[in-house]
């Protein structure tokens, strides 16, 4: 996979269709049309990028989703959600769930 493999910032904006020095500025001018969407009942504020960033965007997301998610991954994963984790465990006896924060 070339985004994997990827070791600069020339070859990472070769794969995504422009040049290191466009690619910097995006970083540095965001562009973003910024707005609230209304759904069940909750308002979740959407930031869309547009122009140029919205292009590389567009780009990393096709490269990326040509990766194949590990079985084991449930998260962010379409058809795959925490029932589908649940049963993927299901008989397999007693777990311990631990929070390690203040470990």
């Amino acid at each position: 996979m070339p985004v994997v493999r990827c070791s600069s910032k020339k070859k990472l904006a070769e794969l995504l269709g422009t040049d290191r020095a466009k690619l910097i500025a995006l970083t540095k001018d965001l562009t973003y049309r910024v707005f609230t969407r209304r759904a069940n009942g909750k308002e979740r504020v959407i930031e869309e990028p547009r122009g140029e960033l919205r292009r590389v965007h567009d780009r990393l997301l096709a490269l990326l989703s040509r990766i194949e998610p590990p079985s084991y991954l449930h998260s962010g994963v379409k058809r795959r959600s925490y029932i589908s984790n649940a049963k993927q465990h299901a008989g397999r006896g007693r777990i311990l769930k631990t929070d390690v924060s203040r470990f």
